[in-house]
């Protein structure tokens, strides 16, 4: 209602006469955009209508696309909700929920624009999302790939587009809610979560759903309704809270990516053993190893009373009517450090020293001068357990890490030219570790772009 109010307002401003707005009509003719930017484009009217609606589960092309998701909903929205802003496109999520997201962008830092751009305007839940050949990827995934073409990842909260009200697309009017909740049909459950147990009194060794770090009690809406949730007072005074218990990973990782889907896009899996949280890699060795070890009894997540209208529980930079949500952002490139307060302890798979260096196989032993390394991930979380069974498999090299704009780099190997590390990347890859790549390091800093690529040709 209040788009529609807008937009007949603006039409009798513009339209005193018969004349006029037939002048008007031919202006809008000839300036049909407004703003043009990398990958997106407002217009000066509604670009989607009736006869044009909002595509939905639209292919998405191939090569790496970043978008900016604006909100996830239980039902479609009007087709003028955005006004100009062009191109956006719904999606359909597993769970029944409709994701929309705007642009396409080659550019992360365009999409990062945009996506500050959005969020003064209201809409406190954007962020910048990615896909890979038409596959959602995670920003991580993105950026390693963005880098390795060549491009210059620099997040900043202070770009912009040039979105504002002025460019025809409207302030958000669907979050007014300190829980970020969507003003429909639907209500907020604000009702105390009820705490199924607590994760410091639970012995034995088990998995479980992270949905975010609070830095007081919260409500039943806030966590989307789901059942059982456990909870844990951290050393500082916040409050981490967890769903579902499991003991084995596929259970786990279905319903880890059903959470995703209703927005919690920093949802990741973990591991707890005699009351103490611990890598997700090492639970899962304990149980591989040790064949009398105790599990906790499974209490999977209940999704039947997931509440719609909650966007996304994990706060933005500068959250708006949400003071007692601490922003704890695991995955989304371009937030500030200091809102990573939980800790992440980095994969290790055990081993301590890689193969004696020979002429044959080109290692080296320290990072002097050119090193050529086999990249195997980059995680702002801990490693996904999927992906952490299969860096076991690696044996005679150590998983060393760096960290770098926040993330923590997996790399094997430490070898003399790019010829030596070729052998080790085919294994990674064998392994199911399918996006191991070569990368540069020089006395100990990773190379990029160009500078990278004069090494790896040579």
């Amino acid at each position: 209602a209040n788009n529609n109010t807008s937009n007949n307002t603006a039409t009798n401003n513009n339209s005193t006469t018969n004349n006029n707005t037939a002048n008007n009509s031919a202006n809008n003719t000839n300036n049909a955009v407004k703003l043009k930017v990398e990958g997106l484009e407002v217009k000066n009217t509604n670009a989607y209508s009736a006869a044009k609606p909002i595509p939905i589960d639209e292919k998405i092309p191939d090569g790496l696309v970043f978008k900016v998701q604006i909100g996830a909903f239980k039902t479609p929205l009007p087709n003028n909700t955005f006004k100009g802003l062009s191109p956006v496109i719904a999606q359909t999520t597993p769970s029944g929920y409709i994701r929309y997201m705007a642009g396409h962008f080659d550019q992360y830092g365009s999409a990062n624009a945009v996506k500050n751009d959005l969020r003064n305007l209201g809409y406190s839940d954007a962020f910048v999302v990615a896909y890979y050949n038409g596959v959602r990827i995670t920003l991580n995934e993105a950026t390693e790939k963005a880098k390795a073409a060549g491009q210059t990842i620099e997040p900043t909260t202070n770009t912009t587009a040039g979105l504002t009200t002025n460019s025809n697309v409207p302030k958000n009017t669907f979050t007014n809610t300190p829980t970020n909740a969507v003003a429909t049909n639907n209500t907020v459950d604000t009702q105390p979560a009820e705490i199924a147990n607590e994760l410091e009194k639970m012995n034995g060794l088990l998995y479980t759903v992270q949905i975010g770090v609070y830095s007081k009690q919260v409500t039943r809406g806030q966590l989307f309704n789901l059942k059982p949730i456990y909870s844990e007072k951290l050393p500082n005074g916040l409050y981490r809270y967890t769903a579902g218990i499991y003991n084995q990973s596929t259970k786990l990782q279905e319903d880890k990516r059903k959470v995703v889907d209703l927005g919690v896009k920093d949802a990741f899996v973990s591991a707890y053993y005699n009351a103490k949280r611990i890598p997700f890699a090492e639970g899962q060795k304990l149980q591989t190893e040790n064949n009398n070890l105790k599990m906790e009894a499974e209490n999977p997540i209940i999704f039947n009373g997931a509440s719609s209208p909650v966007v996304n529980t994990v706060a933005p930079t500068n959250p708006v009517n949400t003071p007692s949500v601490i922003v704890i952002d695991m995955n989304t490139i371009g937030q500030p450090e200091t809102n990573t307060t939980t800790s992440v302890t980095p994969f290790t798979n055990g081993v301590t020293s890689g193969p004696t260096p020979t002429a044959e196989n080109g290692v080296k032993t320290d990072d002097a001068g050119v090193s050529f390394k086999v990249q195997i991930g980059a995680y702002k979380n801990q490693v996904p357990n999927d992906v952490a069974s299969k860096f076991l498999n690696i044996k005679t090299w150590p998983v060393k890490n760096v960290v770098i704009n926040g993330l923590f780099i997996y790399t094997i190997g430490n070898f003399t030219s790019a010829s030596f590390a070729k052998k080790l990347k085919d294994e990674a890859i064998s392994f199911g570790i399918t996006d191991a790549y070569i990368t540069v390091y020089k006395d100990g800093k990773k190379l990029y772009g160009a500078e990278a690529t004069q090494y790896l040709t040579q």
